[in-house]
């Protein structure tokens, strides 16, 4: 999965459920794909818990981007001032059941000294393997009225160095806030996280169907998707070659549109636009376009 902010090669890996349909059709699970789902989960499950931290406000002790922590991009991120010590803050905006919690971290600006004895991997640019070991060190907590807090995970003396940590409560802990104090990142940068994203229920109803949808052939391999602005937190478009074969999905947020350019050429297209929320999920009507 391309990040491809500070090298053209930079990137992460993602994995799927695979299997194979009784018409022996291969399909790939990628709904809410990069969102928690247990290893037994059979296929196309709904997820068990909801993004709860989308869009949601963030401080910071100090530098910029505070507002990248919750945008669910990976390729921007808030950076603190300078090295050392530093925290951000995110507000769910009401007391939620919180479940999970996964931080990425990110690098930015690492200016590090090649070692002379380094062996160069490729001729044409400077690259190396780096033998020293490195850490990730933090602290996890969270309030439900931010000034009584609980520490969810404490990795102050932690001798890894994972830039997409994972935190699973033992049971739901109802929480507004979650802080994360940065103690130490590797190379000595400074506090960098693209994003803490925070995983449970809310309390309220999960959205209304998407209205207005329609799709529009712009080609042979390609449509554009749309529907009626609404307040849910984002859709998940299906598409596949047959109605009860949807196995194709494309999750939007912040808008109301995407194009699909993935179609195969001359086959019948199906869809389905699903709303989500804080709540939960709720599915729409299959079309032919």
């Amino acid at each position: 999965m391309s990040i491809s902010i500070n090298n053209d090669m930079e990137r992460r890996l993602g994995l799927w459920k695979v299997g194979f349909n009784e018409d022996g059709d291969m399909f790939c699970d990628q709904r809410f794909g990069d969102w928690p789902v247990r290893m037994d989960a059979k296929p196309f499950d709904k997820p068990d818990f909801m993004l709860l931290s989308y869009g949601c406000k963030a401080s910071v002790s100090s530098g910029e981007g505070e507002d990248k922590i919750t945008n669910e991009c990976i390729r921007d991120w808030w950076r603190a001032a300078e090295p050392g010590e530093a925290w951000c803050c995110v507000d769910l905006g009401e007391v939620m059941d919180v479940n999970a919690v996964q931080i990425n971290f990110a690098d930015e600006g690492i200016d590090e000294d090649i070692p002379e004895d380094a062996d160069r991997l490729v001729a044409h640019e400077i690259r190396y393997i780096d033998l020293e070991e490195r850490v990730t060190r933090w602290v996890l907590e969270g309030s439900a009225d931010g000034e009584n807090w609980i520490v969810i995970e404490d990795k102050s003396e932690a001798e890894t160095n994972l830039c997409n940590d994972f935190i699973m409560l033992d049971e739901a802990a109802e929480l507004r806030y979650l802080r994360l104090t940065v103690l130490e990142m590797p190379f000595d940068q400074p506090a960098t996280v693209c994003g803490i994203r925070v995983f449970g229920h809310g309390k309220g109803e999960a959205p209304a169907a998407a209205t207005g949808v329609r799709a529009e052939k712009k080609g042979d391999i390609d449509m554009l998707v749309s529907w009626d602005a609404d307040d849910a937190v984002g859709h998940n478009i299906l598409w596949g070659y047959a109605p009860d074969k949807l196995y194709h999905s494309y999750m939007v947020l912040g808008r109301n549109e995407q194009n699909i350019g993935a179609l195969m050429k001359g086959e019948p297209v199906f869809a389905r636009v699903d709303a989500f929320n804080e709540n939960g999920i709720t599915e729409g009507t299959v079309f032919e376009v």
